[in-house]
C-alpha cells in the first residue's frame, strides 16, 4: 500500500505548480516583487511573510497580496502600505478568490463579500457573495465578475449584482472534484471586456449566454487561462509546456512549443501580458519575452528561483513577482525535505493498510 502512495506522491510533484498557481496563498513563500528597466533588477521593499498576485494600473500603481496574513499592499515609494478587515469593513483579511484592477479602482473578492477601493475609501459589499468560496476575480468595462469553487457567478455592472450558477447555463457536468486537471474554475477578461472561464472546457461570454469555445489540435479540458489581449485569450497547454492563443471562434492565433521559448519542458507558466505585439510570460524559468518573431530570455532576479506574476508599467518596464525559495515539491508542500517526506508518506500508507486489515 505504501509503495503506491508513495509512488503518486512523487509523480503529483510536477503538477503541484498547476495545483497550486500563483493566486493561492503558501505559507512559506518569501515572493518579493522586482522592478524589470533597462536590463537592470531593481528589488521592492520586501513585505513580511511575502506576496502573491500582482497588478499594476495604468498610472502605475502596483498593488499585491500579503501572502501570510491576508489584507492588500501597494507600493508607495519605498515602502508597502497595507490594507486589511479595518479598512475593509469586515470580519477576514483573506482574499480566495484574488483581486482586480478597473482603471484606478481595486476589487477584491473575500471570504465574506466584495471589497472596492475607489481611491479615497474602501467599501465591502456583503451581498454580493452568497457562497464563502470565490475562486478568481476579473474586472473592465463590462463590471466586476467573480466565480466560486463551484461555478457561481457574481457580475457588478456598476449599479447592482446579479448572480448565476454555470452548472446549469454551460452543458457540462460539473468538474469532478480533487480529479485530475480539474481545478477550481479560472477566468479571464478581454479588452473587449468579454469574460472567459476555464471549468472542464473552456467558455466565452456571448451576450447573456455563454458558448463553449472549441479549438482544433488543443485539448482546452487541460488548460490553463493565464492572460488576454484585445479579443483573445491565452493559455497555458500544461500537459505539453505550451502556450496558446485563442480566438473567439476557436481558432489558435498563435501556439509556442517549449523548445521555441527556450525553456525546459516541466517549465511553468504562471502570468502572460501582452501589448502591442509583445509578450511577457512569468515562468519558473525566468521572465520570458517575444518581440520581432522571436523569443528572448531576461532571466531571473537575483536570489529567485522562479516567477509567479508580471505586470507592466506604463513606461514599457515590467513588474515581476519571484520566488525566493525552490520550486515546490512533495517535501516543501509539507514542510519537509524530501527524505523526510517520503517517509512520512509510507508511514501513511502502512497506517491505511493497517486500518483496511482491520476494517477487513
Amino acid at each position: 500500500m505504501a509503495v503506491p502512495i508513495l509512488a503518486v506522491g512523487t509523480g503529483m510533484c510536477p503538477l503541484l505548480p498547476r495545483l497550486f498557481p500563483a493566486g493561492t496563498p503558501a505559507p512559506e513563500d518569501t515572493r518579493r516583487v522586482f522592478h524589470l528597466k533597462d536590463g537592470v533588477w531593481t528589488p521592492t521593499p520586501p513585505f513580511p511573510g511575502g506576496l502573491y498576485g500582482l497588478k499594476a494600473s495604468a498610472k502605475g500603481a502596483v498593488w499585491s497580496i500579503a501572502n501570510s496574513r491576508g489584507g492588500l499592499c501597494r507600493l508607495d515609494g519605498d515602502r508597502w502600505t497595507y490594507f486589511g478587515k479595518q479598512q475593509f469593513g469586515s470580519h477576514t483579511d483573506w482574499l480566495p478568490g484574488g483581486f482586480a484592477l478597473r482603471d484606478e479602482e481595486v476589487w477584491g473578492a473575500t471570504d465574506a463579500g466584495v471589497v472596492r477601493f475607489d481611491g479615497p475609501s474602501w467599501r465591502l459589499y456583503a451581498e454580493a457573495l452568497t457562497t464563502a468560496r470565490p475562486s478568481a476575480t476579473v474586472a473592465g468595462s463590462s463590471g466586476v465578475w467573480i466565480i466560486d469553487e463551484d461555478g457561481n457567478l457574481w457580475h457588478f455592472d456598476g449599479s447592482s449584482w446579479t448572480t448565476q450558477s454555470l452548472a446549469g447555463v454551460v452543458p457540462a457536468e460539473p468538474p469532478a472534484r480533487g480529479s485530475e486537471g480539474d481545478d477550481d474554475p479560472g477566468m479571464a477578461m478581454t479588452d473587449d471586456g468579454r469574460v472567459w472561464v476555464s471549468w472542464r472546457g473552456l467558455w466565452r461570454q456571448d451576450g447573456d449566454a455563454w458558448r463553449e469555445v472549441r479549438s482544433p489540435g488543443l485539448n482546452l479540458a487541460e488548460v490553463w487561462p493565464i492572460g488576454h489581449d484585445a479579443e483573445n485569450v491565452w493559455l497555458w497547454l500544461w500537459r505539453t509546456g505550451e502556450v496558446a492563443e485563442a480566438a473567439p471562434d476557436g481558432r489558435v492565433a498563435a501556439r509556442y512549443g517549449w523548445r521555441e521559448m527556450g525553456v525546459p519542458k516541466s517549465a511553468v507558466m504562471s502570468r502572460l501580458v501582452a501589448s502591442k505585439g509583445r509578450i511577457w510570460i512569468a515562468s519558473s524559468s525566468g521572465l520570458l519575452t517575444f518581440a520581432g518573431g522571436r523569443w528572448s530570455n531576461r532571466g531571473l532576479p537575483p536570489g529567485c528561483t522562479a516567477l509567479r506574476d508580471v505586470a507592466l508599467a506604463p513606461d514599457g518596464s515590467a513588474w515581476v513577482l519571484g520566488e525566493t525559495r525552490p520550486q515546490p515539491g512533495i517535501g516543501r508542500l509539507f514542510g519537509l525535505p524530501g527524505g523526510s517526506a517520503a517517509i512520512v508518506l509510507m508511514a501513511i500508507g502502512l497506517l491505511i493498510s493497517a486500518w483496511l486489515r482491520r476494517r477487513a
